[in-house]
This record gives structure tokens, C-alpha cells and sequence, in this order.
């Protein structure tokens, strides 16, 4: 069997491994049996054939997709705000803000993970006063748990992202703007970077044509207005603004244009 395939069943054994805890709740028990059983399959393969060493591997990708969801879902059972969803009771926490601003209009979408926890908070907060990663703030106001619409579930949606709670226009005093490590304070390089690139782009081009480019070149549309959005939608090319390889190559592209006109040779530019 080729390496592709083998990826490939491996790969498949973890969507299954996931996709069966979603569904059915398997005991920790179960789990050491079927990690036995894969070391099982690995060792004998030295004395066999590959497929019981393939087929060890297949089972061991899918006890790790299990136990991927079942940390994942402990994280949530473990939230110290659950207790203070959906009640009148205000909270005061201090957390790190781990992603600029979502600018969305007059409003504007913080995402704070509490100190000393995994815990993350989806904070909406006015356009002004303006925050940036890494601030570390002190938040208090009313939690709740993000909802579930008929047509939408917003709180699953969330849970990709590491976040179980909400706060609506709270309080907000911000601590400190120092970053915490080196890898914090490169990351906020590249976001000031990325800041400075939008308001180029904003300045050079009008819209909608500056949303576009934003979009293709960043990701989202949020920088798009609704009619613009709707064509997209209705064209089938809503994909062009998300992140994506066509994003990379367009990138790529642009950066060995510039590398071969300022006197590159064609492999050093690639």
C-alpha cells in the first residue's frame, strides 16, 4: 500500500474516531483496550505482514480522534463561567486579548481568553475605544451562553474556536499592552503589519473594489459591503476570500514578479 493511502486511512480513522464520540459516549476503559490492541497490531507486524502494522496505525488514529473530543468536551464541562451563563449575576475577570478586533460596522468583537484557564470569551464591545492584541484587560459585565438557532447553531459554531461564553458591551479597563513572550510580541509585528497593509489598500482604492481586494488578499468579508457580498454569493465565489491555496499562489506569484524584476535568478526567486 502506497504512503498516500496510508495517510489516508489514517486520516479517515480519526474523522470516525471523532465522528462515533459525537455520538456515543466511549469509556476511558474501552479506549486503553483499543490502545492494547493497535500496540498489538503494530508489534506483530515485525513477524507479519504490513496490514496488521496498517491496521494498528488506522486504530490508533481513531482511540486519538476520540480522545481529541473528549478533551475538547472537558474543556467545556470545565468552564469556570458556566455557572454564570444567562443570569443577572454581573463577573469580573482579567484575561489577554489572543486576536485583533472583528471590526464589524459600529461595533466590535474581542476575543479574551481568561487568565489561569482555556477558557475563552467572545467579548462585544463599541467601535470606540480601539483594542489591540496582546492587551490584557479586566472585563466585567453579564455572561451568556451562545445560542442555538433554528437554522443556525451559533454555540457550535463558537466551540471550533475554544469559545463557550459571551459578554455584551461590558466594562472594559485595560491592564497592560506589554507582550507576555517573544512569540507574542513577533505575532503582534505581523498584525501591526497586516493593519498598516488594509489601510494602503483603503487608501489607494475605493469600494467596493478595496473590499474585494482585501478579501482575496487577508480573508473574510467583512470589509465588503452587502450588495457586493450578495454577488458574490450569488455567483459562487464567495471562496475567493477565503484563506486558501489560490490565496497562495496569487501570492506567491506576486512575490516572484518582484523577486525576477529586482534581478533574482528563476530558482532563488522560487
Amino acid at each position: 500500500m502506497t504512503p498516500s493511502k496510508i495517510l489516508f486511512f489514517c486520516a479517515m480513522s480519526v474523522i470516525l474516531g471523532i465522528a462515533l464520540e459525537s455520538f456515543i459516549k466511549i469509556p476511558h476503559a474501552m479506549l486503553w483496550g483499543f490502545l492494547f490492541l493497535a500496540a498489538f497490531c503494530i508489534s506483530i507486524s515485525f513477524f507479519s505482514r504490513k496490514p496488521a502494522a496498517i491496521a494498528g496505525l488506522c486504530l490508533l488514529f481513531f482511540v486519538l480522534g476520540i480522545a481529541r473530543l473528549q478533551m475538547a468536551q472537558q474543556v467545556v464541562a470545565n468552564n469556570p463561567l458556566s455557572t454564570f451563563h444567562n443570569t443577572d449575576e454581573k463577573v469580573t475577570f482579567t484575561g489577554r486579548l489572543i486576536a485583533d478586533p472583528d471590526i464589524r460596522g459600529a461595533r466590535q468583537q474581542l476575543k479574551v481568553k481568561v487568565d489561569g484557564t482555556e477558557t475563552k470569551v467572545l467579548v462585544t464591545v463599541f467601535r470606540y475605544p480601539e483594542y489591540h492584541y496582546p492587551q490584557t484587560v479586566e472585563v466585567t459585565g453579564r455572561v451568556q451562553e451562545p445560542p442555538v438557532f433554528d437554522d443556525f447553531n451559533y454555540r457550535a459554531y463558537l466551540l471550533k474556536d475554544g469559545i463557550y461564553s459571551l459578554m455584551s458591551y461590558p466594562s472594559i479597563k485595560v491592564i497592560s499592552s506589554k507582550p507576555p513572550s517573544i512569540s507574542t510580541l513577533l505575532y503582534s509585528k505581523l498584525l501591526q503589519f497586516k493593519s498598516a497593509l488594509k489601510n494602503s489598500i483603503n487608501s489607494q482604492f475605493l469600494a467596493p473594489q478595496s473590499g474585494i481586494l482585501l478579501g482575496i488578499i487577508l480573508g473574510g468579508t467583512a470589509a465588503m459591503d452587502d450588495e457586493t457580498k450578495s454577488k458574490f454569493q450569488a455567483t459562487g465565489v464567495t471562496h475567493l476570500t477565503a484563506i486558501s491555496g489560490s490565496n497562495i499562489v496569487m501570492l506567491s506569484y506576486i512575490m516572484m514578479v518582484f523577486l525576477l524584476a529586482i534581478g533574482f535568478w528563476r530558482g532563488q526567486a522560487f
